[in-house]
């Protein structure tokens, strides 16, 4: 979450972490390591609980992912909000990074994650848009491709670059 640094926003799960940071902008962020393995996930955000918190109303959103394989949730954070009466923003962002220890580029490992099936309280996105923005310094070790309303993003192998930012699905 932008524009926040307080701690008291922030709930990890159990065997989870959280950064609170200012070295992108303020932000607070919840993270849980993961035993990936090949197969279908989906992420979900939601509505948790509300406090109020010197009188104002307060939200906390949870991410969870959910293992088609194992059919098991886990959870993997929460941040709170201000307000009650939450609603996403038309513009959203998702990102692919690979976490962790600093690796040579040679040794990112080789993992297609794919971006579809958007849905917003269980209805799906009509007319998604993409666009792919590749950020100066990062190694060129990525590449989104679009496909029938989805974005596969490749990691793993060098890729020859001639634009940071590519649209991928363009508004209709």
């Amino acid at each position: 979450m932008w524009g926040q640094r307080s701690e008291d926003a922030i709930r990890p799960s159990l065997g989870g972490f959280f950064q609170s940071s200012g070295h992108e902008g303020d932000f607070v962020s919840v993270r849980r390591p993961c035993e990936w393995t090949k197969g279908t996930y989906t992420y979900r955000v939601v509505r948790m609980d509300r406090e109020l918190v010197g009188g104002q109303a307060f939200t906390w959103v949870g991410a969870f992912v959910y293992s088609h394989e194992k059919n098991e949730n886990v959870f993997i954070g929460a941040l709170r909000f201000p307000g009650e009466n939450l609603v996403l923003d038309k513009s959203l962002a998702s990102f692919v990074e690979v976490y962790g220890p600093r690796i040579p580029v040679e040794e990112i490992p080789e993992v297609t994650v794919t971006f579809g099936n958007l849905r917003v309280n269980g209805e799906p996105v009509e007319n998604p848009t993409a666009t792919a923005v590749y950020p100066n310094g990062v190694p060129d070790y990525a590449e989104a491709v679009a496909g029938d309303n989805q974005v596969l993003v490749r990691v793993g192998n060098p890729v020859e670059r001639t634009e940071r930012q590519v649209k991928l699905l363009p508004a209709r």
